[in-house]
């Protein structure tokens, strides 16, 4: 019995010696290479310091540090026991180390990148509080004939997204045929700036074009309205897309012309152009990034603030009389 004790004591305590061996290998440090070092990337020294180390023939860096050059790391394996470390074995990736420097210089795609995209917000228009506004215009003169008073005025109230205004003119002394006080435009306007739609109740004049003159009419009138918000760009201007490989300068030419310059981020970018263009010709795109390399690239274009953007379409549906006038304030002519 003595002996049979003995035996299995020894069996128990060889078997926690073996298994606390086991653990404690893997997670040494020492064996990992580990080491800080400086950050380049596609060339350009982004001043950023990481802990890097090599497991299994892999180098692996802080996934942190990655980040915040603009590389996302969503993309990239990651280390199997510390997750917040980031894998450079890729196909597409190669680095290369200095000691001397104690640098690790990473090539890298430009899809590693996050996207970069300017395309402008349009924010709806806060609603306006309760308000009032007095335009005028006065002219008074006297000679030794006669005493002249005339004045033009605009009376109008407004509040949220409701206008409601009046003009009139007054003469002290009008000519036999025309009266005193004369009501040149009344008209009462709702926006609806979330659809970009205007209805408009009273006087209104229609649109001035190259086949018809325009002329005044009264009564209803709904349609759109891009005119009225100078953020918004209805008209199909062109975007600039491409990639970079570092921090680049993107500028478009036109005609020999420069009308648009932006500075983009590694990655894939998408610029929207200046709502200003409003021309045809030989367009230019210039891409030069920070080490000197450029390129360029030519075609032709065409920019009409009468195209549209896609799913954007232009009406107006009016039921008016079209009244015209003369300086009396009678009517001369009224047709359907």
């Amino acid at each position: 019995m003595i002996k049979r004790n003995f035996f299995l004591f020894m069996v128990v305590t060889v078997s926690q010696v073996s298994l606390s061996a086991e653990v404690l290998t893997p997670t040494s440090d020492q064996q990992l290479n580990t080491a800080i070092v400086n950050i380049w990337v596609n060339g350009v020294d982004y001043g950023v310091e990481s802990v890097a180390f090599d497991r299994l023939g892999k180098k692996f860096i802080e996934c942190t540090a990655l980040s915040n050059i603009g590389i996302v790391v969503e993309k990239l394996e990651k280390d199997s026991v510390k997750k917040d470390f980031c894998s450079l074995a890729s196909p597409s990736i190669t680095f290369t180390e200095d000691p001397s420097l104690q640098s690790l210089n990473i090539t890298i795609p430009a899809e590693y990148f996050a996207n970069s995209s300017n395309n402008f917000v349009y924010n709806t228009p806060s609603k306006a509080s309760f308000g009032g506004f007095l335009n005028y215009s006065l002219l008074y003169s006297r000679d030794e004939v006669e005493e002249e008073f005339n004045t033009l005025a605009e009376l109008g109230i407004f509040k949220d997204y409701w206008l409601f205004k009046n003009s009139f003119i007054y003469r002290n002394n009008p000519l036999d045929t025309e009266s005193k006080f004369l009501r040149v435009e009344s008209v009462f306007e709702l926006e609806f700036p979330d659809k970009f739609w205007r209805l408009t109740l009273g006087d209104n004049t229609t649109s001035l074009n190259s086949l018809n003159n325009s002329f005044r009419f009264g009564g209803l009138s709904f349609g759109t309205n891009y005119i009225a918000r100078p953020d918004f760009v209805y008209w199909n201007s062109p975007t600039l897309q491409g990639s970079a490989a570092v921090p680049s300068t993107v500028d478009l030419y036109l005609n020999g012309v420069n009308l648009y310059r932006e500075n983009v981020g590694p990655g894939n970018y998408s610029l929207p152009t200046s709502g200003l263009l409003n021309k045809s010709g030989n367009a230019q795109i210039v891409v030069e990034d920070i080490l000197g390399n450029r390129t360029v690239r030519n075609f032709p274009i065409y920019i009409n603030n009468r195209l549209l953007k896609p799913k954007l379409d232009e009406f107006n549906r009016s039921l008016a009389k079209v009244i015209i006038e003369n300086l009396s304030g009678l009517p001369v002519q009224r047709l359907s």
